[in-house]
């Protein structure tokens, strides 16, 4: 409860299950990176479908991005 709200005084419930958060086959890379045309792809679905992988990943991205700034 915050504030004196809970999830009981919700007039509307909807409930999301996200059913590809992990597929069969995850490549394990640390995301696609374009320097060229300025673009990345990453996410959880490199790893595993966690948060956390999407943190890992997009760090791994983060730091490949400082590396090749200069």
């Amino acid at each position: 409860m915050v504030s004196g709200v809970t999830a009981g005084d919700a007039k509307c419930k909807i409930l999301h299950r996200w059913r590809y958060a992990n597929i069969a086959n995850q490549t394990n890379h640390q995301g696609l990176i374009d320097f060229d045309q300025k673009l990345v792809a990453c996410g959880d679905w490199c790893i595993a479908g966690r948060v956390e992988s999407a943190f890992l990943v997009g760090h791994a991205v983060a730091q490949k991005i400082l590396a090749n700034i200069n």
